[in-house]
Order: C-alpha cells, then sequence, then structure tokens
C-alpha cells in the first residue's frame, strides 16, 4: 500500500484533485516538453531552464499526486 504523499508545490496546497483526463493532458504536456529539450538543447537559454524545470516540476507532481490517491483508493477496496 503506497501512503499519501503531497508533491504539489508549495503555494499549490488548495488546488483541486484533477480527473484522470487531465491527468493524461499533463503527462502529454510533460512528453512535449522532454521532446522539445531533447530535440533543442543549444537552444534553451539559462533563464529559461528555470521555468521548464518548474513548470516539469509541478505538471509531474500533480500527476503523481493524483496517482498515489487513485493506488490508495484502489487498496482500500481491495483491502
Amino acid at each position: 500500500m503506497v501512503s499519501h504523499i503531497d508533491m504539489r508545490l508549495e503555494g499549490d496546497c488548495m488546488s483541486k484533485p484533477i480527473t484522470i483526463h487531465q491527468a493524461a493532458e499533463k503527462a502529454q504536456q510533460l512528453e512535449f516538453i522532454n521532446q522539445l529539450i531533447e530535440s533543442y538543447p543549444h537552444q534553451i537559454q539559462d533563464s529559461e531552464i528555470s521555468v521548464i524545470s518548474s513548470l516539469m516540476a509541478k505538471l509531474s507532481g500533480d500527476i503523481a499526486v493524483f496517482l498515489i490517491e487513485e493506488i490508495n483508493k484502489s487498496a482500500e477496496v481491495m483491502g
């Protein structure tokens, strides 16, 4: 059983739970950002790295929280 871990960024603790469709959209956005970084690594300015990494942390954190909550729901049903 996975314990609940809140991976949301500070200041975002009041955000509403996301749906499976929103989690999928965030995952696609994260994949797109990764593809851009991989395709154009030398065209990203140093000042943009911080913004990009913050966005990636937010997207992946929201997805992780969603998945952990879903795992916990499944564990409650089964156990």
